[in-house]
């Protein structure tokens, strides 16, 4: 039974994991999961226990005291220091509620960090290729039987092929040229023609998923009515001068609600009263959380940015490719391959939308299983450089001779036979 739901779980995860990287993964999962939960305790704190504790005077009946407290809770509140003077209740104060909303903001905020995610999944189908289905494939546990990988192996391979292929010969038609001149000169740089669509939108959801921190900053400013992107900073500055950051006007415990009753004879009493509210003590210890862990998923995101980013130069890309097909033994440790077959491998077979889904499948397998469609690619692409002979349905056959026809003598590398 245990073995069962442990399989269950790991096919989940698995998954779940199986077309973004771990940069990304921190935002659209694990920050979704955490503010999901975080909604989930507010919202049984707030309806299942006491969120508010109002002192009454002596002569309130219980029922008067729970009608109080209800009343407190869903009615606007304010806050005065204890050493300043209750103000008239006539006056205009500067009131809040916001904490009634913090479970529905909280769910909206999850949301928000998988829209980059929903974008990123829609616009990757458009281009005419299945990233989650790729990795899956090269997940799957048959893939230790030889039998079994070599046929997955060759699956991928066809699959990706194909995919570069259809990218190659993509044209637009002068409804698709009108676009591109209405968006910018950027289209005509960027596209599946050009090679490189997966790869820039790939970086261009890691630039939203930043802009949407900034943006959920600005939504807390607005929404908490305090300067919240300068929370963490004040309170490192308390803890630092050894002051008590409990202290903080931005979740007061300890607030005054002003409260009508009516009675016969159409007299209204008004009662100023002073009520405890529980529910801010978690409220401040959980955006104090969200503060700093959007100031680490920033740092996180812009990492990953830049580190996806150096793929933009041929020669990070070419040490990528020559390190699988060291892995296979395709090329000996030490033997330098010839460079112009790996740069045409690299820029104009792959292209950058290649080299980008091998990288991605390495980030989400292993390196050794890509190590295998980027050998067998290789071949293929030599296949059809040098031999220009494959089947109907694209599968190259596989080269037997050291020296391809139709190039000189002693300049094509002498590769050994790879082994599946």
């Amino acid at each position: 039974m245990i073995s069962e739901s442990i399989s269950v779980m790991r096919k989940i995860f698995q998954g779940l994991r199986a077309d973004e990287d771990f940069y990304n993964r921190l935002s659209n999962r694990w920050t979704v999961i955490l503010l999901i939960v975080f909604s989930l305790f507010i919202n049984m704190k707030q309806y299942a226990g006491s969120p508010i504790i109002c002192w009454v005077p002596k002569h309130f009946p219980s029922s008067w005291k729970k009608y109080t407290n209800q009343m407190c809770f869903i009615e606007p509140m304010y806050h005065v220091p204890f050493q300043e003077r209750i103000p008239d209740p006539d006056l205009p104060t500067p009131h809040f509620t916001y904490y009634i909303w913090i479970p529905l903001v909280l769910l909206v905020q999850a949301a928000m960090f998988y829209v980059p995610r929903a974008i990123w999944r829609l616009m990757c189908g458009s281009a005419g290729v299945n990233v989650r289905s790729i990795v899956l494939i090269m997940e799957k546990e048959e893939n230790m039987n030889n039998d079994k990988r070599k046929g997955n192996v060759d699956l991928v391979t066809r699959y990706l092929e194909r995919f570069l292929m259809r990218s190659r010969k993509y044209k637009l038609d002068c409804k698709g040229y009108v676009r591109r001149i209405l968006v910018g000169y950027w289209c005509f740089c960027v596209g599946r023609a050009k090679g490189n669509y997966l790869f820039f939108l790939f970086l261009w959801c890691k630039v939203l998923y930043v802009l949407n921190i900034i943006g959920q900053m600005f939504l807390l400013n607005a929404f908490l009515s305090t300067d919240f992107h300068s929370f963490g900073t004040e309170i490192m500055a308390d803890i630092m001068q050894w002051r008590d950051w409990t202290e903080t006007m931005r979740f007061p415990r300890v607030i005054l609600c002003n409260l009508k009753i009516r009675v016969l004879g159409g007299n209204i009493h008004r009662h100023t009263l002073q009520c405890a509210l529980p529910v801010n003590y978690f409220n401040e210890r959980i955006y104090l959380f969200i503060w700093f862990w959007f100031l680490f998923l920033t740092v996180a995101t812009i990492m990953g940015f830049f580190v996806w980013l150096s793929m933009v130069f041929t020669r990070e890309r070419q040490h990528f490719m020559v390190n699988c097909l060291k892995i296979k033994g395709l090329i000996k440790s030490g033997y330098k391959p010839h460079r112009e077959d790996i740069r045409e491998f690299v820029e104009d077979y792959l292209r950058m939308d290649g080299a980008f889904l091998l990288k991605l499948m390495a980030r989400n397998t292993s390196d050794i299983a890509v190590a295998d469609v980027v050998c067998k690619l290789f071949k293929r692409f030599q296949n059809r450089k040098y031999n220009n002979n494959f089947d109907n349905d694209g599968e190259g056959i596989p080269m037997t001779e050291n020296e391809a026809p139709g190039r000189p003598n002693g300049t094509y590398p002498k590769l050994p036979e790879h082994q599946d």
